[in-house]
């Protein structure tokens, strides 16, 4: 009983040790957070200047005839 009540202890020690050790996301340095912020600020930035080049590029290439449904029915 004492036994297994030791391991059990241990166990939960080698836990609470292990979790209290990992690295926290929440804990970096303001000038980091400040400097993936930026990057993540100019990717965004570029993905959408691209997202418009592709948007004129498709816009360009679809003719200029006016579409009529009723072509084939006159």
């Amino acid at each position: 009983m004492k036994s297994s009540l030791a391991a059990v202890i241990t166990a939960l020690l080698t836990i609470m040790l292990a979790l209290h050790a990992a690295p926290s996301v929440a804990q970096l340095r303001p000038e980091d957070k400040q400097k993936q912020m930026e990057q993540e600020a100019s990717d965004r930035a570029k993905a959408k200047k691209a997202s418009e080049r592709e948007y004129k590029s498709a816009i360009e290439r679809l003719p200029d005839q006016k579409y009529d449904p009723w072509r084939n029915l006159r």
